[in-house]
């Protein structure tokens, strides 16, 4: 038996040390290569990205003409990771895909994030100075397309563009002016008529009404077409439309003295969503 094993023994060759070191260094090669593409592969991956467009929403007309200077976009972040829009990463494209310029976010946020799996609502502004880009309510059709850069950076190689369907301008929430001046700054027994006109700039017809308030009110009250009130409403059209209730008049109770003066607060309320619209004060006395 021992025989046996010296001989076998002396048979047999380990590997060759030059063999062995090539080996591992081989080895050490590959393992490096492997980690190196797991690294390098981590860190080219892009950060995933993806916006829809949801809706536009609260059109409004600011200035003294009719057309849309102001609206809002919603926007739903449906990744796991931050998105960054930037002022300039709005773009609007007419329905034959020509671009309609001077349209950004507000100048004071030079950039928002939007959140992982969120929906945010981001106002869109045209630029002032480029009226000529305004939108006409309930006619003009768009597309609108937004940049999103991953929250880490502002490479345009890593940003993704999203464009919503085709979206149709709304009708305008414009401004609504009242305009109210009184006859004379001093009334006696015999009254005071106080003229009173609303305009609608807006595309949208609105239910309004008129409504009085003063201090001390006990001591004088208003008569609407021969009607004692304190409130009037009424319907205004779109689009510039100016109307004049009829007048109002205002007269003393037997509470009122002589040299009293009174502050008259006339408002302008949207009834449907009883929102107030304008206001104008008006300050009188009761000469008695």
């Amino acid at each position: 038996m021992i025989r046996t094993i010296r001989k076998f023994s002396k048979k047999t060759r380990g590997i060759s040390p030059v063999i062995a070191t090539v080996l591992l260094i081989g080895l050490a090669v590959v393992a490096g290569i492997a980690v190196a593409l797991v690294v390098f592969g981590t860190l080219n991956t892009p950060t995933p990205l993806r916006i829809e467009i949801i809706s536009i929403s609260d059109f409004k007309t600011t200035d003294d003409d009719t057309l849309i200077d102001q609206f809002s976009v919603t926007l739903h972040n449906t990744e796991r990771t931050n998105g960054l829009i930037l002022t300039d990463s709005f773009k609007l494209f007419f329905q034959n895909l020509t671009e309609q310029l001077g349209w950004e976010m507000n100048l004071s946020n030079t950039q928002i994030i939007l959140p992982a799996l969120e929906i945010q609502t981001i106002p869109l502004y045209c630029n002032p100075n480029e009226d000529q880009n305004e939108l006409t309510p309930k006619n003009d059709t768009l597309y609108i397309e937004v940049t999103v850069y991953p929250e880490s950076s502002t490479n345009p190689r890593n940003a993704k563009k999203f464009r919503s369907d085709l979206l149709i301008m709304g009708d305008t929430y414009g401004p609504v002016s009242i305009q109210a001046t009184a006859q004379n700054a001093l009334f006696d027994d015999l009254g005071n008529n106080i003229s009173i006109t609303a305009t609608n700039l807006g595309s949208m017809e609105l239910d309004l009404y008129l409504e009085f308030s003063t201090t001390d009110s006990q001591d004088i009250f208003f008569a609407i077409g021969g009607e004692n009130k304190t409130r009037f409403d009424f319907s205004i059209g779109s689009y510039g439309e100016v109307i004049m209730p009829n007048l109002t008049s205002l007269y003393p109770t037997e509470h009122a003295v002589a040299d009293q003066s009174f502050i008259i607060l006339i408002t302008l309320w949207d009834q449907n969503n009883f929102r107030l619209l304008a206001s104008r004060s008006l300050l009188l006395t009761y000469t008695g």
